[in-house]
């Protein structure tokens, strides 16, 4: 919801706040699930091209 709406609804400054921290969370939440996604789907298709096999014990 846009800060400007909650404010409008009389939301105290430290309910906007944690609206906030909570909105940006779970988008952080969201963003980091969806790359790892891609890392799994995209990642043997950059072995196949590289030609070898990069060691993922970082990932892990």
């Amino acid at each position: 919801m846009s800060f400007g709406l909650l404010k409008a609804f009389g939301a105290s400054r430290r309910q906007i706040i944690i609206q906030g921290l909570l909105e940006s969370g779970f988008m952080n939440l969201l963003a980091t699930l969806i790359a790892l996604g891609w890392l799994e789907l995209l990642l043997p298709l950059v072995y196949r091209w590289a030609g070898q096999s990069f060691g993922t014990d970082i990932l892990m």
